[in-house]
């Protein structure tokens, strides 16, 4: 039967098993010199020993960590089950017959295992020196797929409508298609940000691809501005001859001509500019109609007691309030023709 699990006592001063590897390792050395099928290879190991795996059929998968620089001889002999191999970028000193069917030197047939190497790493020439099947870790082209191609600030990517079509240029070439349950994430261009903001340009979508390799790609975008929500300013008052920039504006509003003067009776139509708090992410809107309506006021001069008297109507109205003295009319006039506030006694013979 397969060993599939070691552990070597803590008390050991020759010998660890560190990091649950549950593999055997010389301390001074950082050498691995017996695995089990359960062994995960720690990143401090430098060197795999002679017959470490030999003859272990419940081996499958393995992955060989960075820090590896030599893999002795028949390291993995007669592991007929291990189908799978991951190597490092790093270049390695293999041994002889390291994955070889049977120590018998005069047969040259390896076990199936299939390694995947980096393009430009000394593990792919050993793989195409010995006839083994080989794979690329890295794709050659990473497309990432979503549903929205105009992107405004504050909004945010939704991750459970990507997909990333990976292609590897394999001696066959190969894909590999990854969604967000491939572990999934997006980050954007300013750490810990949740959302894009106006300016951004690009977004970094990373994902696990079949073999517990980080892929990761960063998609441009052009990101918009929002338009604001803005009430339309009403009631405002004037009278004729004013103009604009005497009649008052509710706050982020401003007259867009604002020496336009007001001529025409009724209710009128002049253009005004919305500025929002939040310009970086929220557009300025210009040529918001806003209402004036033009107040008529006038003098009339009229019976009173059977006296001729001059009263004061605003829209046809007479105003209260407005009295006759020893052939004086005294009035009163708005001080303030937006907010209607502040009335104050004008005198008028």
């Amino acid at each position: 039967v397969p060993l599939q699990k070691i552990r070597v006592d803590e008390s050991n001063t020759v010998y660890d098993s560190r990091d649950n590897s549950n593999a055997i390792i010389e301390t001074s050395t950082n050498k691995l010199i017996k695995g089990s099928s359960k062994t995960i290879i720690p990143d401090t190991v430098t060197e795999i020993g002679k017959y470490a795996f030999l003859g272990n059929n419940s081996l499958v998968d393995m992955k060989i960590p960075e820090s590896v620089t030599k893999i002795n001889n028949y390291a993995f002999n007669s592991c007929t089950s291990l189908s799978r191999i991951i190597m490092p970028k790093t270049n390695i000193t293999f041994g002889q017959q390291v994955f070889s069917k049977t120590m018998n030197e005069s047969d040259s047939s390896n076990i199936p295992v299939v390694m995947y190497v980096y393009k430009d790493s000394n593990s792919k020439t050993y793989a195409v020196n010995n006839n083994f099947t080989y794979r690329y870790i890295e794709p050659a082209t990473i497309k990432v797929n979503y549903d929205n191609s105009t992107w405004y600030t504050q909004s945010s990517v939704p991750i459970n409508k990507i997909t990333i079509k990976l292609t590897y240029d394999d001696p066959e070439e190969r894909t590999e298609n990854l969604t967000y349950n491939n572990q999934m994430e997006v980050f954007y261009q300013e750490e810990g940000r949740t959302h894009f903001e106006y300016g951004d340009t690009y977004f970094t979508v990373k994902a696990i691809n079949e073999i517990g390799t980080v892929i990761e790609k960063q998609v441009p975008v052009t990101i918009k501005k929002l338009t604001p929500t803005y009430t339309i300013p009403s009631g405002l008052l004037a009278d004729k001859g004013q103009t604009l920039n005497e009649i008052k504006l509710p706050t982020g509003f401003e007259w867009m001509y604002p020496t336009t003067k007001i001529t025409n009776s009724g209710t009128n139509y002049y253009k005004a500019r919305y500025t929002p708090t939040d310009t970086k992410n929220y557009n300025i809107v210009e040529n918001i109609n806003v209402p004036i309506k033009t107040i008529q006021n006038e003098f009339v001069k009229e019976m009173y007691n059977g006296k001729l008297e001059t009263f004061y109507y605003i829209n046809g109205v007479k105003q209260k309030g407005f009295q006759t003295y020893e052939g004086k009319l005294y009035f009163f006039s708005r001080v303030n023709y937006t907010l209607k506030t502040g009335w104050q006694e004008s005198y008028e013979g």
